[in-house]
């Protein structure tokens, strides 16, 4: 899994579907969209518009708990949030 740019489009494709990334304009919230539907929510998370950049140049994000998340995690934690569905906090998942 890879988190993509296409555009002005962040997605990441899981399970054969290509799934949408935004963000809150002013909250650390990331939208996970399949087709225009809402998947899931994931709070105290980053903005969706820096990660391709980020993980490009090889670098790591921390999250609120301090744990530190490459690429491969940050997938992993998506592809957790679409197959849970709801609305959560992104440490719920690491």
């Amino acid at each position: 899994m890879k988190i993509r740019k296409k555009g002005d489009n962040i997605f990441f494709e899981y399970d054969g579907c290509k799934y949408v990334l935004t963000s809150h304009p002013y909250e650390p919230c990331l939208y996970i969209k399949l087709d225009g539907k809402m998947i899931a929510i994931l709070h105290n998370a980053f903005d969706t518009y820096d990660l391709p950049d980020i993980f490009a140049a090889g670098e790591k994000l921390k999250s609120i708990s301090g744990r530190m998340h490459d690429e491969e995690s940050v997938c992993r934690i998506l592809a957790a949030a679409v197959d849970k569905q709801g609305e959560y906090n992104f440490t719920d998942f690491e």
